[in-house]
């Protein structure tokens, strides 16, 4: 049976500031009061985007909603996060300790560029919305609002990543990444190291994104697929096969989740902790959605895989699943074949994980995330146990009084061992 350390599970709470906007039409900026920000979510999809998708979703005074809307080529939207750490969870109830001191600290800052929802969705001309009194309780009056959807993202990384170039780079696989990044003045890479080797690498013209596949396609970069996204705060470009070693100072490689039973007074003890003397991050949940994919790829992709390393001849012979089918896959390099079997693999298990109020700075690619089944209660046929990477979060901050922002956080996980 897997316990969870005799630990106390923590518990954080978040704030928004004012949201800053400017544009180049404006006379001023104009400044949305964060108790008239209703929610804002942040999608990572790390398999199939490459920087997050951003919503936040306001109420405005209808005097500057009009100006707002007619500036959307040049609108930024600036705003800041902060964690707020309430304490810890009892064993009986949901109730922070009488200790627990309250400090701000700033999760993230980001000045993004900002794009109304409505303008990318139909080709008709924005409408006002319909007049929605707001009670600001701080002053003796009511304020006639309109409900705006701001699409955020940025635009200057975009624009970098976009930027098409063409290389030829003599030295190691290292230094061909990095001439991609220093051509486009990218900073904070967080990278998993090659191989090295040396060699004359010659990179068709492309953007990054075409630029990092073109190495990959040709002479392979690491053992195993690769993840690449440009974070709010960071770039990874990490090795899927290797989660867990490419970290930032003083971060810790593991996220040790326990799966426990529901008690029966219907208490659920979600919370985090950072156990720095065990190396590792804790969170806890009590129910989970499980994606068994065995007979699916078995069927899709299974069978004995012959692999041909182009330009060697060299055969791999592999056996995915039961079915007795050959199939044949021609690649480019022999980095190629392992990078292909290691996602054939992967497809086979997922979890799907919900947490509330947790310290979500734990929650980024590059950890390994280790399942820890109750087994008294999730049968080991289940086979739940094992290590995952993250695959795509869902992160959601919705107001719940004046100041303060509940958050939720969905998270997906794909089974690596």
């Amino acid at each position: 049976m897997s316990s969870r350390p005799n630990v106390p599970l923590e518990k954080h709470k978040y704030k928004i500031s004012d949201v800053i906007l400017t544009a180049d039409d404006f006379d001023e900026p104009i400044i949305i009061s964060h108790k008239f920000i209703r929610s804002l979510s942040i999608i990572n999809d790390y398999e199939n985007t490459v920087s997050p998708r951003m919503q936040l979703v306001c109420q405005v005074d209808k005097t500057v909603y009009e100006n707002i809307i007619l500036s959307m080529n040049t609108l930024t939207a600036t705003l800041t996060i902060y964690k707020i750490f309430i304490g810890e969870v009892t064993d009986s109830s949901d109730v922070l300790s009488d200790e627990a001191l309250e400090q701000d600290h700033v999760w993230r800052r980001m000045s993004l560029k900002a794009m109304n929802e409505e303008s990318i969705s139909t080709n008709n001309a924005n409408q006002l919305s319909d007049d929605d009194e707001l009670k600001d309780d701080s002053a003796d009056n009511s304020q006639k609002t309109a409900m705006l959807t701001l699409l955020l993202y940025d635009k200057d990384k975009i624009s970098k990543y976009r930027k098409s170039n063409y290389f030829i780079v003599n030295g190691g696989k290292n230094d061909a990444l990095y001439s991609f990044f220093k051509d486009r003045d990218f900073a904070d890479i967080l990278l998993t190291p090659t191989d090295n080797e040396n060699a004359t690498y010659i990179i068709p013209y492309g953007h990054l994104g075409n630029n990092i596949a073109s190495l990959n396609s040709y002479y392979g970069i690491y053992d195993n697929p690769y993840l690449f996204f440009m974070d709010i705060d960071c770039i990874y470009l990490i090795d899927k096969g290797n989660i867990g070693n490419t970290l930032r100072s003083g971060e810790l490689k593991t996220v040790s989740v326990y799966l426990e039973k529901e008690n029966t007074t219907g208490y659920i003890s979600c919370g985090s902790y950072c156990d720095t003397e065990n190396n590792m991050y804790i969170l806890n949940v009590t129910s989970f959605n499980v994606s068994d994919n065995d007979s699916s790829i078995d069927y899709a992709v299974g069978g004995n895989i012959k692999t041909v390393i182009g330009g060697t001849g060299e055969v791999k012979n592999d056996k995915i699943g039961n079915y007795d089918v050959e199939r044949t896959v021609v690649v480019d390099n022999e980095k190629q074949h392992t990078q292909l079997i290691h996602s054939i693999k992967e497809q086979r298990r997922n979890l799907i994980l919900q947490f509330s109020n947790i310290d979500i700075s734990i929650i980024t690619p590059n950890k390994r995330y280790t399942i820890l089944p109750d087994e008294s209660f999730y049968n080991s046929k289940y086979d739940l146990k094992g290590d995952y990477r993250l695959n795509k979060t869902l992160l959601l901050f919705k107001r719940n009084n004046e100041d303060e922002l509940a958050s939720s956080i969905q998270v997906v996980l794909s089974r690596i061992s």
